[in-house]
């Protein structure tokens, strides 16, 4: 698994912030396309900074924690307004923006001026270049749709089981799960969110080279073994809520058996 993280605060010292995370195990970092200035704000130096310490680097966009409710017309705004920030920042402009849902949106929200809000930004931003974020829902409907190419689901709004220490419900197709209650905390004295990256999420470093591509083999791996754990939770679920302890037990140790057989097949450790 890749593992990176989100923060919205800078550092005292980019250098030594990368050199931290990097010496924990963390290479991507996702960030903000902000056009005003704002401690959030995905800048030059600490592009500079992050690729020099060997980090790849994903963006946001987000202006308020409900701008998709605007519907259509922000959508357009936004989308013209990531595509802005990154000629400014000299990223390539194919690079995929993740518009955020960062609320638990009902049914109704999401058929309608979510909804719209990815529509319009469709005007804009070509199917693959169209990243989402929210929790289960909001990622469930966006990806169903076809409205995105990459889902980022956060913990929030994913328990559908029970809260803690029960796990998440994450989407088969999110190409990363962030934890925010239980992430990392403090890294290099930045408050950081922790990504499971478990698929292509479009990070970018100019210097992609075989290093990289041995990642994208992982991924593609590990997305693999993703499917079938998933595959066996739907189904632990079910019986959960039925009642049928026997029935959870017995796929409890289906699943643990298949996952090390399907590890082994791939060859992961």
């Amino acid at each position: 698994m890749i593992k990176g993280v989100d923060y919205s605060t800078r550092p005292a010292s980019w250098p030594a912030f990368f050199d931290t995370l990097k010496g924990k195990g963390y290479t991507v970092i996702g960030r903000y396309l902000y056009d005003y200035d704002d401690p959030k704000r995905l800048t030059r130096e600490e592009l500079d900074a992050a690729f020099a310490a060997g980090i790849s680097v994903f963006c946001w966009f987000e202006t308020s924690e409900g701008a998709a409710l605007d519907g259509y017309k922000r959508g357009v705004a936004h989308a013209e307004r990531a595509l802005s920030e990154l000629r400014k920042l000299a990223l390539p402009e194919d690079l995929p923006v993740y518009l955020c849902v960062d609320f638990d949106a009902t049914d109704s929200q999401l058929a309608g001026p979510v909804r719209k809000y990815f529509e319009g930004a469709r005007t804009i931003l070509p199917l693959a270049q169209m990243g989402a974020y929210g929790g289960w829902r909001s990622v469930r409907y966006l990806a169903d749709a076809g409205l995105v190419r990459y889902t980022a689901q956060t913990e929030a709004w994913s328990y559908l089981n029970g809260y803690w220490p029960k796990q998440p419900v994450w989407h088969p197709g999110a190409c990363m799960h962030q934890w925010t209650v239980h992430g990392p905390g403090k890294i290099g004295g930045v408050q950081c969110d922790g990504l499971d990256i478990v698929a292509d999420c479009g990070a970018y470093h100019p210097d992609q080279g075989d290093e990289m591509d041995a990642s994208i083999i992982e991924l593609i791996k590990l997305n693999r073994v993703s499917h079938v754990a998933r595959s066996y939770d739907v189904e632990i679920i079910r019986a959960e809520i039925k009642g049928d302890t026997e029935r959870v037990a017995k796929l409890e140790a289906d699943k643990l058996q298949d996952l090390e057989d399907v590890r082994k097949a791939l060859g992961l450790d």
